[in-house]
């Protein structure tokens, strides 16, 4: 059997609004309001179940097949979201008052 070739996207959909706008330069807030139709909406879902199903396919006992995640890329510039294979990482507790850290 011929080795997989590893894909660089599984596709994605475009983005209709994204609330509150945002523009290059300005803070990010803490939440992004991402509005899709229904056909990209349709079309996210069939990336994300085809990423999904070919991490699942992989062997889940050793440490590679464990690291394995799904990356939602969201390029507010270009106005898409793309679904990358990527690594998964684990939020490191800080303190009570703010539970996680999302710093690499």
């Amino acid at each position: 059997m011929p080795p997989r070739q590893k894909k660089e996207s599984y596709g994605g959909g475009r983005i209709s609004r994204v609330l509150p706008s945002v523009t290059k330069g300005d803070p990010l807030p803490a939440v992004l309001n991402v509005n899709l139709t229904l056909q990209e909406a349709l079309m996210l879902n069939l990336a994300i179940d085809e990423c999904v199903r070919e991490l699942n396919s992989r062997d889940l006992r050793t440490k590679a097949g464990k690291a394995g995640g799904v990356n939602l890329a969201v390029k507010l510039d270009l106005g898409r979201i793309d679904v990358v294979e990527g690594k998964t990482w684990y939020p490191r507790r800080v303190s009570a008052t703010e539970p996680y850290s999302l710093r690499c």
